[in-house]
């Protein structure tokens, strides 16, 4: 009896080890072995964080709008002139950065500096009928900025290489003003030159600017953008008149615009 029972006892133990290592060679397949070969190639999302330096290129455009007058003598001219027009120039500089990202968060603060083709020449003729005389002339003001820089902070969200983001911050540059009146005074059949009337101003503003653009990361190093941004730089004012004469007239230029431009950046 004893020896059938050993007997059923080893058989039971043979079985029991078949089962396991048939069940050792039957385990489930791990997770990573059944996901497909496209997405297991797939390597971990851009990290956006670090120093760039990069260039840029693209158009500014906007109105320019000049005034001229005095608010104390009677101008010949007949009160303010206010000529005006659309301008559009080529500005392309160099920007440095750096971005910190935090999940799908990035942030961080760039600066940039960019040269200007712009000279705006804003003419406008006039004529007034007085008593006995007749004044024709014409009324140019030249608002010229040179440079543009600006200091600005970036927010935005990351898709792996795609960022969206808006900005916003500190702009300057160096503008450039000046006035000259030019024409004659008509009085009878007599035809007299009228004195020029000429001035100009010369200085570094500050304003604001505001904006938004994209960035796509071509390569681990290399990345593509494309923005917009507004910039105001104020109003500039400064006083004008003929030669010995005090400067009675005033001369105001808007110095604002529009910058849309896209860039490269080397990222490390």
């Amino acid at each position: 009896m004893n020896n059938h029972l050993k007997g059923f006892a080893a058989a039971i133990a043979l079985a029991l080890a078949s089962t396991s290592s048939m069940a050792a060679d039957l385990s489930a397949p791990s997770f990573s072995s059944i996901l497909p070969s496209a997405v297991q190639s797939l390597k971990p999302g851009f990290v956006w964080t670090g120093v760039y330096v990069g260039g840029n290129a693209g158009l500014a455009y906007g109105e320019s709008q000049g005034q001229f007058g005095s608010d104390t003598a009677v101008s010949e001219l007949g009160g303010w002139v206010r000529p005006k027009d659309d301008f559009q120039t080529f500005i392309g500089g160099a920007q440095a950065g750096y971005n910190w990202q935090t999940g799908l968060l990035v942030f961080g603060i760039e600066g940039d500096i960019s040269y200007l083709d712009d000279v705006k020449a804003l003419s406008m003729p006039r004529t007034v009928e007085g008593t006995g005389y007749t004044v024709n002339g014409t009324v140019t003001v030249q608002n010229s900025l040179e440079w543009l820089g600006t200091v600005r902070g970036r927010l935005g969200v990351a898709a792996d290489r795609f960022f969206v983001y808006g900005t916003g911050g500190l702009a300057f540059g160096d503008v450039k003003n000046s006035a000259l009146v030019e024409g004659t005074v008509t009085t009878g059949r007599v035809v007299t030159p009228l004195e020029p009337i000429s001035g100009n101003g010369d200085e570094t503003r500050t304003g604001w600017t505001v904006g938004a653009g994209t960035e796509y990361a071509i390569t681990n190093n290399l990345t593509g953008k494309f923005e917009y941004l507004y910039y105001n730089l104020g109003t500039s004012k400064y006083d004008v008149g003929a030669a010995g004469e005090v400067a009675d007239y005033h001369v105001r230029s808007d110095n604002t615009g529009n910058v849309v431009r896209a860039g490269v950046n080397f990222k490390w």
